[in-house]
């Protein structure tokens, strides 16, 4: 009785085997590539939500101890924004930061000291441009206006 000896793997099965590591790339890639997209577009997320929520801490934390003409001169003069005097309703400020763009209004409540307080942070990332975040609150500056 004669037995072979096996020493390799014959061509048939080197090419099954390249066909099926094929199969399973074709199939595995796409969702890698979304686990990216969506890794990415989460760190936008996250980024812009940050930004946007310290910009709100720091305006929050003034208004307890300005009054509304102090603050405005505050976000002018210190937090370094411009002032937007082509709204007429409310009192908008611009400011841009690196691969953002942060957008600050007031607009009050009608004969009362309270201020609707809107945070709106854009991205202009090359990754995921237009990520935009707006947090909101109430705010009653200290003081008389």
């Amino acid at each position: 009785m004669k037995t072979l000896n096996k020493k390799g793997m014959t061509l048939i099965e080197v090419v099954v085997a390249i066909a099926i590591f094929g199969i399973v790339m074709v199939t595995i890639f796409p969702a890698v590539l979304v686990l990216n997209l969506m890794n990415t577009y989460s760190y936008e997320k996250l980024d812009t939500t940050y930004i946007a929520q310290q910009e709100m801490e720091k305006i929050i934390f003034e208004s307890r101890s300005r009054n509304l003409s102090n603050l405005r001169t505050y976000l002018d003069d210190v937090m370094g924004y411009t002032h937007d005097s082509s709204v007429l309703t409310s009192f908008v400020y611009h400011k841009d930061f690196t691969n953002y763009t942060i957008t600050v209004s007031f607009t009050q409540f009608e004969s009362t000291n309270l201020y609707n307080l809107i945070v709106i942070v854009e991205s202009s990332t090359n990754d995921i441009e237009g990520e935009r975040v707006q947090l909101e609150t109430m705010i009653a500056p200290g003081g008389s206006s």
